[in-house]
């Protein structure tokens, strides 16, 4: 009978999997910029990529420019919030990045 708890090798397994995929689809969609700094992942994103790629919500933004304004975050803390932000939305299989998204990385930077 096969057991119904997962191992730890097939979790770790697992995420190695899912890393890889995320890491094949970032390399896919950074390959289709004309660029003379070459992108690998999204850590090595520029103003424009992040513009481009790292798009919020409509209910995301309007939280973040509150946040920003509250909290009075320079642009370099809003990119550094987004740039991982990106990449939960790939592990999730999203486009678009979701406000929990990148307030769960907000929280995580600030703890």
């Amino acid at each position: 009978m096969k057991s119904l708890v997962e191992s730890g090798w097939e979790r770790l397994l697992k995420r190695f999997a899912l890393g890889f995929k995320v890491r094949d689809k970032q390399s896919e969609r950074f390959s289709k910029l004309d660029s003379k700094h070459p992108i690998f992942c999204n850590s090595d994103m520029r103003v424009g990529e992040i513009r481009q790629f790292c798009k919020l919500q409509d209910e995301g933004q309007s939280l973040m420019r509150a946040a920003m304004s509250q909290l009075n975050l320079s642009a370099r803390a809003y990119h550094r919030i987004l740039k991982p932000a990106r990449t939960i939305a790939d592990l999730a299989g999203r486009e678009d990045i979701l406000s929990h998204t990148w307030q769960r990385r907000y929280s995580i930077d600030r703890s």
